[in-house]
């Protein structure tokens, strides 16, 4: 007998003279009671752990009569060719030690055996780029490729290595994907690493019997520590060792606790009742329900009566189930709550489950979920660990919600931090004080939805009106209108009394009064705020998406998805070699409730998810089921992980599928959920570092660092001068005006608060000068992890203007504190008198380089605000500024790029899509914007306009041109030595793999006469000719126009008008060039002069005239409005008589109308019938009957009008 058998055969003894150890009366006491799962069962007798005891089927209030000295520990675990080790546990002084049985933490193993391997090749298809390529079976990925066959898991490879090293690589095995954690390859002992290697090729290492090749899975992996592991030795037959034997097995439980279920526990809890049998075409399996095994571990109570916490599952979080070969899946805890046909069965058919099961030879052994609720894709074998993610958290003290266009959760220690700003007092008939926040504020929380982190009482929804419903812990309520409350601050959520805290005896935690309040409008115990009728808000919806943060959650509507997905700046897609999907990425949702800044810029929290959190995304349907993600990854990779709601630009089908699904490069097989319904943000984490800034001084090449430092905010405080202390200084910053005629807006007096923060800080020239400081005309870069930045120069630092102020980085705000509570923090803000940076401040003190706007109708607003740049983590020196550059953009329109416009547009935060890099053989980034954001520059008239889409995709598909010119040494467009390529729209459409690119390795690009300052690079292209260097212009030809509005012709004479300004380009006599006009003339009539004027190509189309065409045939003529402000509505003087005019409006309008500016001067108007060829009834001004000016005049038409005397007419929509 070998000594390991020798080991258990002792212990087993032990166990047999335990057992007649145990007094009868014990024994008798103790038959059915349970106890904690690591103690031992022998037949039907319990012996006592170290740890408490409690039930596993019922309570049991009887103990023990007697304790024996010792007791045994459960039964052998480990397979024979483990060592057993032993560990003595101390009891209390009262109770005797124990000797418990430790089952060492192994890694998973997917595989461990000998696998022969035969001549021949097999294909193996690259996930990334769908690329099929043959492999010889003898080598390490063949016998992977075996192994994957024999086992029934997959694997994936990537080819970007091929072109250089003729290599494949291992990303994925499974659900082992690359990340955080990677996979490597050792043959015979050695480390293989095929990067850079091609005879370290996991598809080029020629194998032999005998060699042994292990795959190892984790952080810096080696077969000694990795998480996961495939063991392949090269042999004449195939095997696995050591064999997989029923006899004991264990799973682990995570959540609240952390505990070992082993075989013997589990089979006696079955015995106990805990039970549940599904019937398929396999037979009958048997198990434990999910959520009793749940149970063991959603708490503190661990086991008794009532283990499963009902009121945590109804909250929310996610169960993953994970089995040995690696595949998981998560259970929503609503699902699976008190649920018996979700099952971890252990039998089929009353015995032990194979190794195996089905024709794919799926795991199956010691546990296998099943059950009626449990789908498909749910079928997870070979049941390992039970996780539970994203446990509801008890929070300190008592919580508030507030809901109304969305729902936000607020913690006692909240609630007080916003007395603190906010508070009011209320004295009421008693001479009571009541101490709290006016409910008007808390509205203003949830009445709206704002792009910063600072909540505004929305005044104009106050005028549709709508009801607030204050509902106590027990349901009780009051409502009332919200024009009675609206900024009243007499009316009190009140949390103190006569400055102490209520408590439930007088209404606590939180309690309604205010003046002339009745006794049952006096809500106590404050459970929500609710507002009801919001107007703007949907109340139905064909279908519904939960998000949800760790405080903020809101139910976007399919008409609010649709919204977010027209928008330029969050719609993305992805092809993934079949389809084409269309959506938005998961780090938009993720940003929309990760904090309390939903929209707009900064949005998605980036120290919040450099920091860690998982993401949770949960189906719909019968059987619903989850999978998570970490924050990290969605936040390197965001165009990995696409919420989508288009398939080929349809709306997704199936009952699976429909109507959001997860897609992208991260989310292929079982983590492609479909039939989205839910997106959970959980497990926060801290920092585990303090809050630093890296400040960086570089040579003049922009990459050679010279000298470098990083400081945590913690070490600026005591070591630098403070701004703002000590109790902190508020400054400002001013937002766009939105007033064309006040765009610098020099008073001061509009959108103020954009930014608006009590803070403290340090001084960026402070921070330079720990590395050198800033030469004479050099420039400093605030740069955040986003790309976002904030650009100044050596005079904004150290000789300010008096207007500016100082430069400083806050890292602590009066709402939240030092960072990272200061959610935004370390942000830029400049001390400016007053306190407020405006746009006119910015003008004057920054360079023209460093402005920033924000674009909205065609319009280009500065806006201070964008200069203040939140999230910084580097202060980047440079000796100089860069040389300028620009870059022609021709399409529709015309329009010349600045370098800063370009880099600024690149940096954009509101648009991942402007920014996007490219690695080329030699391991260098290249880096700049995709072509096709350069092409929706110009593509029609919308620029940039912010919450639409300036790339026009409906013209993408339609067809036209793009060109990409070098116009050669001369500097000269049209000779000899221009340099181009074409491609066509439907290529470069929303193709983030062509890039313009402007930087290289973070350096401007080398001005060789060939590359600087823009390159177009990137893995779609095929050929160096495409590789267009010193680019000079785009040009996008046959470009399809689009109309704002179309004249209608028909056969014979058309009397027409234009009701608008025409755009540049396109408002002169060539918009009728397409009219076959059978060598007719176009005329218009001058009443001054009382004759007909002939219309040459060249001649404007305005507004207001009246113009004569002669058609052949039916046509439409397109027209393009001229999209920039008209200061003045255009105007025509009218003489006495007759008039050819047009009318001014793209909707019909009543002759009265239409000529009000007319006064009395007019007495009719006539108006042509192109279809038969003849006037109009007349319109006469006061008449009646068919007669009557409440007639309608008409868009595209031209019209005869009498005057009696000389006046002027007024557009009236131009």
């Amino acid at each position: 007998m070998s000594y390991l058998g020798k080991k258990i055969q002792y212990v087993l003894f032990i166990l047999m003279v335990c057992l007649l150890l145990v007094p009868p009366a014990a024994a008798e006491t103790l038959d059915n009671a349970g106890v904690n799962q690591t103690g031992s069962f022998v037949d039907d007798t319990v012996l006592p752990e170290a740890t408490s005891s409690v039930t596993l089927s019922e309570e049991v209030t009887a103990t023990p009569t007697e304790v024996p000295p010792a007791t045994a520990t459960d039964e052998v675990a480990a397979e024979p060719t483990e060592e057993v080790v032993v560990a003595t546990v101390e009891e209390d002084p009262a109770e005797s030690s124990v000797q418990t049985l430790v089952q060492a933490t192994e890694p998973v193993i997917l595989f461990n055996g000998t696998v022969a391997l035969t001549d021949g090749t097999f294909e193996c298809t690259a996930y990334e780029s769908g690329t099929a390529y043959t492999v010889q079976n003898k080598t390490p990925l063949g016998a992977l490729q075996a192994v994957a066959e024999r086992k029934g898991f997959t694997y994936e490879v990537t080819d970007k290595r091929w072109t250089e090293d003729e290599v494949l690589l291992l990303d994925n095995v499974g659900e082992f994907s690359r990340g955080t954690s990677k996979w490597v390859c050792y043959v015979n002992g050695i480390k293989k690493d095929g990067y850079k290697n091609h005879d370290a090729g996991l598809n080029v290492i020629a194998l032999a019997d005998g060699d042994e090749i292990i795959f190892c899975y984790g952080a810096s992996p080696t077969p000694e520590d990795a998480t996961a592991l495939i063991k392949i030795t090269v042999g004449v037959e195939d095997s696995e060792e050591p064999p997989v034997e029923p006899t004991g097995w264990t799973i682990t439980l995570k959540g609240a606790l952390t505990d070992t279920v082993n075989q013997d526990f589990f089979e006696r809890g079955i015995t106990h009742g805990h039970t549940a049998t599904y019937t398929d075409e396999n037979g009958e399996w048997k198990g434990m329900p999910l959520w009793y095994l749940v149970g063991l571990v959603d708490d503190d109570q661990g086991h008794g009566s009532g283990t499963f916490n009902e009121a945590l599952a109804e909250k929310g979080y996610s169960i993953k189930v994970t089995g040995s070969d690696g595949y998981g899946v998560n259970f929503d805890s609503a699902s699976v709550s008190m649920n018996d046909k979700i099952i971890v069965a252990n039998t089929l058919n009353g015995t032990p489950l194979p190794e195996t099961i089905g024709e794919k030879n799926k795991v199956c052994w010691p546990l296998r979920m099943v059950g009626s609720d449990v789908s498909a894709g749910q079928l997870v074998g070979g049941v390992a660990t039970i996780e539970l993610v994203g446990l509801p958290e008890p929070s300190e003290g008592w919580e508030i919600t507030l809901a109304g266009a969305f729902n936000r959760t607020v913690s006692q220690a909240e609630f007080e931090e916003w007395v603190n700003c906010h508070g009011k007092r209320y004295t009421d008939s008693k001479d009571r004080v009541w101490t709290g926040m006016p409910l008007w504020y808390l509205v203003g929380a949830v009445d709206d939805i704002d792009s910063g982190s600072h909540w505004k009482f929305n005044d104009a929804r106050v005028d549709e009106g709508y009801t607030v419903r204050v509902t106590a812990g027990d349901g009780f309520n009051a409502t009332f209108e919200i024009a009675d409350i609206a900024r009243n601050d007499s009316f009190i959520v009140a949390n103190k009394l006569n400055a102490t805290a209520l408590t439930a005896d007088n209404g606590g935690p939180l309690k309604f009064v205010g003046p002339g309040l009745s006794g049952k409008q006096q809500v106590g115990g404050i459970a929500s705020i609710v507002l009801e009728g919001l107007p703007g808000e949907s109340t139905e919806s064909e279908w519904t998406l939960s998000l949800e943060g760790p405080k903020v959650t809101d139910l976007f509507t399919k008409e609010e998805f649709e919204d977010c997905e027209a928008c330029s700046h969050h719609t993305v897609t992805y092809d993934d070699g079949v389809s084409t999907w269309t959506g938005v990425t998961l780090k938009t949702l993720c940003g929309w409730v990760d904090d309390d800044v939903m929209h707009g810029s900064g949005a998605f929290n980036t120290a919040l998810a450099q920091a860690g959190y998982t993401v949770i995304v949960s189906s719909g349907g019968e059987s619903p089921y989850s999978k998570e993600f970490s924050s990290e990854d969605i936040l390197a990779n965001p165009e990995n992980y696409i919420v989508a709601s288009k398939v080929n630009g349809t709306a997704i089908t199936g009952d699976k599928v429909y109507p959001l699904r997860l897609v992208g490069k991260g989310a292929t097989g079982s983590l492609s959920v479909g039939n989205i319904q839910r997106i959970q943000l959980v497990d926060f984490q801290k920092p585990t570092e303090p809050p630093a800034i890296r400040i960086v001084r570089y040579a003049s090449d922009g990459k050679t660092v010279v000298n470098e430092t990083k400081k945590t905010c913690e070490w600026m405080e005591k070591n630098l001068k403070v701004y703002g202390e000590p109790d902190g200084i508020r400054l400002k910053f001013q937002g766009p005006t939105f007033k064309p005629d006040d765009l610098w807006n020099p008073a001061k007096d509009i959108n103020l608060n954009k930014v608006d923060e009590v803070v403290k800080g340090t001084a960026v020239r402070d921070l330079c000068d720990l590395v050198g400081g800033v030469p004479e005309g050099g420039e400093v870069k605030l740069l955040a992890p986003d790309g976002f930045e904030t650009k100044l120069n050596y005079t904004n630092l150290y000789t300010p203007l008096e207007r500016q102020g100082e430069a400083i980085i806050a890292w602590w705000n009066e709402r939240q504190g030092y960072v990272p509570d200061y959610s935004d923090g370390p942000r830029n803000f400049f001390t400016t008198p007053g306190g407020v940076f405006g746009a006119e401040d910015m003008r004057t003190c920054l360079a023209e380089d460093y402005w920033h706007y924000y674009w909205a109708d065609g319009i280009q607003y500065p806006s201070a605000a964008g200069v203040s740049t939140k999230y910084i983590a580097t202060i980047a020196i440079y000796p100089g500024t860069r040389e300028d550059w620009s870059l022609t953009l021709t399409g529709a329109i015309t329009d010349t790029m600045s370098r800063s416009y370009f880099e600024s547009a690149k940096a954009c935060a509101m648009a991942g899509s402007h920014s996007a890099t490219w690695t080329d053989g030699e391991g260098q980034v290249w880096s700049g914007m995709p072509l096709w954001v350069l092409c929706g520059w110009v593509d029609d008239a919308n620029k940039h306009d912010y919450g639409t889409n300036p790339f026009n995709d409906d013209l993408a598909d339609a067809g036209y041109e793009i060109t990409v010119i070098d116009y050669g040494p001369d500097g000269v467009k049209g000779t000899d030595d221009d340099f181009s390529t074409t491609f066509n729209s439907s290529f470069v459409k929303r193709n983030n793999n062509i890039i313009v690119a402007d930087e290289i390795d973070g350096a401007p690009l080398p001005n060789d006469g060939k590359t600087w300052p823009l390159k177009l690079v990137g893995s779609a292209l095929t050929s160096n000719k495409q590789r267009v260097g010193s680019i000079d212009e785009v040009v996008l030809t046959g470009v399809p126009v689009v109309a704002d509005a179309t004249i209608s012709l028909e056969q014979g004479w058309n009397f027409v008008s234009v009701p608008r300004v025409l755009s540049a380009g396109n408002d002169n006599a060539t918009i009728f060039a397409n009219v076959n006009r059978e060598k007719h003339s176009i005329w218009q009539y001058d009443a001054a002069i009382k004759d007909w004027k002939r219309v040459t190509e060249t001649d404007p189309i305005l507004p207001l005239e009246g113009y004569w065409i002669y058609s052949a045939g039916n046509v439409e003529v397109p027209l393009q409005f001229d999209t920039g402000v008209i200061r003045t509505p255009p105007a025509k003087a009218l003489a006495k008589g007759w008039n050819a005019i047009g009318f001014s409006d793209t909707e019909p309008a009543t002759a009265r109308d239409t000529l009000l500016s007319l006064g009395d001067a007019w007495t009719q108007v006539i108006g042509h019938d192109a279809s038969t060829q003849r006037y109009e009834t007349s319109i006469i001004r006061g008449g009646s009957g068919n007669h009557a000016d409440t007639q309608e005049m008409l868009p595209m038409k031209g019209y005869w009008v009498y005057l009696r005397g000389e006046s002027e007419l007024a557009a009236i929509g131009a």
